[in-house]
């Protein structure tokens, strides 16, 4: 059973954690003191990232900065962070006069309703021809982020794709959970009710590990 499970996990995260579009949205991203004030972002020196994946350990505060091209600053174009255990997550551009603002505020610490999206993932609109813009992270779990910059129907359909796939993956789990609910009250063998509680464990640590927890029963 864990086999099959992990294999389908697998199957998910390959065609909806990992799709990373062959751009040339240049992605860096450096550790920060987490008194470091987000005015200060521009001033940092950054690392660029090779694969658009960011890698961090647990306990972390890092900053990131993408740098997109001219063709991409446009307001059908989103900024994508396929990852959903972030718990502070804030974004970053420069003003009229070239001082770095606060536009976004949000994360698993906050409100489900803070994220501009609604999205398990952490999704932000790209503003018409600001092409710098800068994320300062804090997260107490490892922080494996993939992150591109996608059209609004190629998001729709990521998105649209995962949650088909999870929703195929908790079903699946689901029947097997009731079927052998069903057996528990039938033989009272008490091995059908360690499995039951297995596959109880096993779906919420998925839903929670995936951000689904949050949009669907810690909304508020």
């Amino acid at each position: 059973m864990k086999r099959y499970c992990f294999t389908i996990l697998l199957f998910i995260s390959f065609f909806c954690l990992n799709e990373i579009s062959a751009q040339d949205v240049i992605v860096s991203s450096t550790k920060l003191d987490q008194n470091t004030k987000g005015e200060s972002l521009n001033q940092l020196n950054y690392k660029p990232s090779k694969d658009g994946v960011l890698k961090f350990d647990n306990g972390n505060w890092v900053t990131v900065k993408l740098d997109i091209p001219g063709a991409l600053a446009q307001d059908d174009n989103f900024i994508h962070l396929s990852y959903s255990l972030l718990d502070t997550i804030e974004l970053w551009t420069k003003d009229r006069n070239g001082k770095l603002k606060m536009q976004t505020q949000t994360g698993q610490a906050f409100k489900f309703n803070t994220r501009p999206y609604a999205s398990t993932d952490f999704v932000f609109p790209v503003s018409q021809n600001i092409q710098d813009y800068y994320f300062r992270i804090y997260s107490s779990k490892p922080i494996v982020i993939p992150i591109d910059v996608v059209k609004n129907d190629k998001l729709i359909e990521r998105l649209t794709l995962k949650d088909y796939l999870y929703g195929i993956f908790s079903g699946i789990i689901l029947v097997m959970f009731l079927y052998n609910f069903v057996l528990y009250f039938l033989t009272r063998d008490k091995s059908y009710a360690y499995y039951v509680t297995y596959l109880f464990t096993l779906i919420f640590a998925q839903l929670a590990l995936f951000g689904y927890t949050d949009r669907y029963i810690t909304y508020d």
